[in-house]
Parts: structure tokens; C-alpha cells; sequence
């Protein structure tokens, strides 16, 4: 019989008791306990595996939750002034809560169950389609349990971060989202079954970086084109609700306006009171009925 210790992270150790073996398991307190003394290293190790499928399956949990303590530290997150909070928190609901290590205590979960669950995470459906979720969204997943175990840590339940480097793999080229190259782009500009409105839109954003989200919601009051000082004020969602849309950091930022952005602009304004001859919100880049144009959505006609 060997005296030599055997320790398995997360899992507890086998060490030896005079002529016999004992099994020590994580307290949930930083500790161990004993779980028992057995008279061979072969029957220790049973004991070791039975006791880890038992915490894996939630039928045995003596530590802290990794779900449970989650949610404490979404809320120090919160009381730590998070804007995006919300998000975080809707992410972790949907695709955190949900993975399969969410029900074991926080000391129980290895690299390898991360990884298995980040290439489940990477085929996961959005709810309704037959479309995966973002890759940008398993990042925002991965980057928020990484945080998590961070803190566990930082709370002495880890001696070490199972999560540390570990990042999501690329999606599928199928998945992936592309840019145009400058020819696509002024095919596209010069394409005559394109409204000239929606061309002008399309230079626009293809001027000024401008996401959709800040784009549709835009007022004619926040555009400069005067040759001056050329702008586009670019706000934050409307606190009350109204307009959603606007920066991710919910901050005003300035854009400058030139070449084929000011260009698009200009025309716009000229072409918009025959386009929209009501614009009740102030829109510069209204429907013709005077809405808001919903972000996500193609303006009409396009599919065509």
C-alpha cells in the first residue's frame, strides 16, 4: 500500500491514517472535513467518485452554490453602480442559471466543465429561431462567470479561478458577421432600385459609424450641417422611455460630419418634407409615415 497523498481539485484528498487511507472533502468553508477512513487507497477512491457524482447531480451540496452566490454578486455589482447591470443580469438568467454546473457548490466546478459548457453555450438557439445566439453573447457570458469565480476567490470559497484565460472560441464562418469592401459599398450606393431615401441612410451610416440603434432614433435637432462646425449629436436612451435607441454607455458623444456622410445629410434634409410630410417626433430618418424605424428591422421593400 503506497503513503504517497493524492489530491484531485475540487474533489478533496487521499492521504494516509497509519496503515489505512483518509478521505478529506471540501467544508464549503475553505476547510476540509473527513468523510472517512477506508483500508485501501481503491476503496477511498470509490468513495471519492460516488461522493463527487452525488455533489455534481445536487443530491449532496456542502459548500456554496454557484448559482445562489451568483446572484449576491450581481448585487454588489449593482450596489457598485454597473450600468449595465440589467443586461448582466437578463444573460445570466438565460444562459448562466442555466448551465449545468449552476446547482454545485462554487469549490466543485473545473475548467473542463466550463469548457463543455462553452461549446454548448456556442450551439445554443436564440428562443424562436432556428439562429445561434451572438458570439458577442457567450463572450458577455464568459466574461460574467469568470467575474464570478473572480470574486469567489477574492472570498476565499477558491484558491484558484477555474475560469482564469479561458475565452470563447471563434463561431462557425457561417455565423460570423462580414464587412463591405469598398466596391460593395458603392454598388450599393448607386443601386437605382434603392430609394434614393434609403441609398442616403445607407451613406449616412456608412459615413459616420453610427449603430442602428443611435441612427433610427436621431432628431434633426442633434444634426449640424452648416459648414462651420458639421456634427451629429449622438444621446443616450431617453430616461422615460420614449425613443429607445442611443449609446451603449447611455453618454452624449459628438460625431464629426463630412464627405459622404454630409453629403447624405444634406440631401435629406432637403428631400424630407416631401418624404415625411409629418414628423411629429422630429426624426431625421423617419418612415414615411412620420415613425421611428424599428431597429433589427429592414426598411420596406428591402427583402424585395
Amino acid at each position: 500500500m503506497t503513503t504517497s497523498k493524492k489530491s484531485t481539485y475540487g474533489l478533496g484528498s487521499i492521504d494516509p491514517r497509519g496503515d489505512k487511507v483518509r478521505l478529506r472533502v471540501p467544508d464549503g468553508r475553505g476547510g476540509t472535513r473527513t468523510l472517512g477512513t477506508f483500508a485501501t487507497r481503491e476503496e477511498a477512491e470509490s468513495v471519492q467518485r460516488g461522493y463527487a457524482h452525488l455533489r455534481r447531480t445536487g443530491e449532496v451540496v456542502d459548500g456554496v452554490v454557484f448559482a445562489k452566490y451568483g446572484e449576491g454578486w450581481l448585487d454588489r455589482r449593482e450596489l457598485a453602480g454597473v450600468k449595465s447591470i440589467d443586461r448582466d443580469r437578463n444573460r445570466w438568467l438565460t444562459h448562466v442559471a442555466t448551465a449545468p454546473f449552476a446547482g454545485w457548490p462554487v469549490d466543485s466546478i473545473g475548467r473542463r466543465d466550463l469548457r463543455a459548457w462553452i461549446d454548448e453555450l456556442s450551439l445554443k438557439l436564440r428562443k424562436g429561431t432556428k439562429r445561434r445566439i451572438s458570439p458577442q453573447t457567450v463572450r458577455h457570458c464568459v466574461n460574467l462567470v469568470r467575474g464570478c469565480l473572480a470574486e469567489a476567490v477574492e472570498d476565499e470559497l477558491l484558491t484558484k479561478n477555474p475560469a482564469l484565460g479561458l475565452t470563447s472560441k471563434r463561431a462557425p464562418a457561417s455565423n460570423r458577421w462580414t464587412y463591405l469592401l469598398v466596391e460593395e459599398q458603392q454598388r450599393l450606393r448607386t443601386a437605382d432600385v434603392i430609394p434614393e431615401m434609403e441609398r442616403l441612410a445607407i451613406e449616412f451610416a456608412l459615413g459616420t459609424g453610427l449603430r442602428q440603434g443611435e441612427h433610427w432614433p436621431l432628431k434633426l435637432r442633434d444634426v449640424n450641417v452648416r459648414a462651420d462646425s458639421p456634427r451629429v449629436i449622438v444621446r443616450g436612451k431617453d430616461p422615460k422611455g420614449h425613443n429607445p435607441g442611443g449609446t451603449k454607455s447611455g453618454k452624449i458623444r459628438v460625431v464629426p460630419l463630412f464627405g459622404i456622410a454630409l453629403a447624405a445629410a444634406r440631401r435629406v434634409l432637403e428631400l424630407l418634407p416631401v418624404f415625411c410630410k409629418k414628423n411629429p417626433g422630429g426624426l431625421m430618418f423617419p418612415t414615411a409615415r412620420g415613425y421611428q424605424r424599428r431597429e433589427g428591422k429592414p426598411p420596406r421593400g428591402w427583402r424585395s
